[in-house]
């Protein structure tokens, strides 16, 4: 945890942030930083502000007060693209457009901020045929994957972009037992290629959160804490559902 003082050994940080919903919190001026090189697992209960954090993480989260450092300056307006094609948000659902795996996976290549990234071929066969995907699974069209395909084709296309960060909202929640161990092998690959990557990875199930991850972060009613610590969070007031809905 940062205490609220930025770092410049930080590569991702979060310094107060907060959003208000009624008479609760949903995030309750958390503090929060990933140094290079950390494997962060977060846990909590639905509707603890695991997601909202994450999507404040990168700057995806309308209403929360508080500031996003990357490199320990503050993120502003005009390095956004930038910051998101280096800090990489997961969500559990991810987005697909019509279209073949392929053109999914070469999706970034139309904006502005990937306009120099080329997609590998080869290398998106090597990362299916990790998960247990044939090279001519890349023609198969979108429109008939399931659920844990979706999140196959997301994970490979995140992966494929190199980024220095992964923000994973429970990447592998919809795939078989199979293919999410071979998804949490893709991942550290992908951690182990450069030194200074890092991760935060959400999940519900606490021998992956020991499987993937050196740190245990805690999320319970918007206030966020270590692993073995006393968290002041309370329970939510009744008549308030939670802010949000994440599926087990």
């Amino acid at each position: 945890m940062s205490h609220g003082q930025p770092s410049s050994a930080a590569v991702l940080q979060g310094v107060q942030l907060a959003k208000h919903s009624g008479s609760r919190w949903l995030l309750d001026h958390v503090d929060c930083q990933l140094a290079p090189g950390a494997r962060v697992a977060l846990s909590g209960p639905s509707g603890a502000g695991k997601t909202l954090l994450l999507r404040a993480l990168v700057l995806l989260a309308p209403g929360v007060e508080g500031k996003v450092l990357w490199r320990g300056q503050r993120v502003q307006p005009h390095q956004v693209p930038r910051f998101r094609s280096r800090v990489l948000y997961l969500p559990q659902k991810p987005y697909l457009a019509p279209g073949s795996v392929w053109e999914n996976l070469q999706l970034p290549w139309q904006f502005a901020v990937h306009r120099h990234w080329r997609p590998d071929r080869r290398r998106a066969e090597e990362l299916l045929e990790l998960l247990g995907r044939s090279p001519g699974w890349l023609d198969q069209d979108v429109a008939h994957l399931s659920g844990g395909e979706a999140q196959v084709v997301a994970l490979v296309r995140a992966v494929l972009l190199e980024p220095e960060v992964l923000l994973l909202d429970e990447p592998t929640a919809a795939m078989d037992p199979r293919t999410a161990q071979a998804a949490v092998q893709v991942v550290q690959q992908w951690y182990e290629q450069k030194p200074e990557r890092a991760y935060l990875w959400v999940t519900h199930q606490r021998h992956l959160a020991r499987t993937v991850a050196d740190q245990q972060w805690q999320m319970c009613s918007g206030h966020l804490s270590v692993a073995g610590e006393e968290s002041p969070a309370a329970e939510p007031s009744p008549g308030h559902p939670p802010a949000e809905v994440e599926r087990s």
